[in-house]
């Protein structure tokens, strides 16, 4: 079977400076994987080649079996129009209300209109547990709300692929909770492929598939949930124990 996505030997590099060395990996149809690492580790742009907003400088990065260096325009758009991207901070237009910015990305890339548009906005936003909130504004929102309208806004077109950048970042624990229930929930209900980026390991465990470990700008691990708790890389553990994962699910025994 071929990848969805596939990295092949990828290195990056902002102006002279190595963020990511020799990257290795595949992500299959259906997966759910998540890269966890520390700040800087390289996690955010793995995403942004991903969705092909930056180029590797070395290796490849294959959608589907083909390098997307070597899309054309409107493959290349034809791509990102299949895609939902769940930015760190929500990203939602200032400007416009919940309603509208939901609306947006239809509007952009569909000739529906507006009575059809309605429905599919009202439908996403119960989807994640919004209703009555189409008129309200961003700043009228919490934390939570936004990272909910921003999740409505990103199934809007019902993608084949979801990116999640840091999606529990600023939440308190309650609604940190709340929020990994409803990626879990929202993962199924649309059979996406989803890669998500966090440093967060506690609730984007039960989430995965698959989870890759970066450190220093290199993958340390690759494999699945229940394997990184058993693993006995010093660099695995002590992220595990960094993120106050009991010790008991290390399976550190001699």
């Amino acid at each position: 079977m071929v990848p969805y996505i596939e990295f092949r030997n990828v290195t990056f590099l902002y102006t002279e400076k190595e963020v990511l060395h020799d990257i290795n990996f595949s992500v299959y149809e259906g997966d759910f994987v998540c890269i966890i690492g520390g700040s800087g580790s390289g996690k955010t742009t793995l995403l942004k080649l991903i969705s092909g907003e930056i180029y590797p400088k070395k290796g490849e990065v294959l959608i589907k079996g083909k390098s997307i260096s070597d899309f054309s325009k409107a493959e290349l758009h034809k791509y990102r129009k299949s895609m939902g991207y769940l930015f760190q901070q929500g990203a939602l237009f200032t400007d416009l209300n919940v309603y509208d910015n939901v609306a947006f990305p239809i509007r952009e890339h569909t000739s529906l209109c507006e009575k059809e548009i309605e429905a599919i906005v009202e439908n996403k936003l119960l989807s994640v547990d919004l209703g009555g909130v189409e008129r309200l504004y961003p700043a009228e929102l919490s934390g939570g709300m936004i990272k909910r309208v921003a999740l409505a806004r990103a199934i809007a077109l019902n993608p084949s692929l979801l990116l999640y950048d840091e999606p529990f970042a600023g939440l308190d624990p309650i609604v940190l909770m709340k929020i990994a229930k409803l990626i879990g929930r929202t993962n199924q209900n649309i059979n996406a492929t989803s890669i998500m980026v966090t440093h967060n390991i506690r609730e984007s465990l039960p989430l995965a598939d698959k989870v890759i470990l970066l450190s220093q700008n290199r993958i340390v691990f690759d494999g699945s949930p229940e394997d990184i708790l058993k693993n006995r890389n010093s660099i695995v553990q002590e992220f595990l124990r960094a993120a106050s994962i009991p010790l008991a699910l290390l399976d550190v025994g001699s």
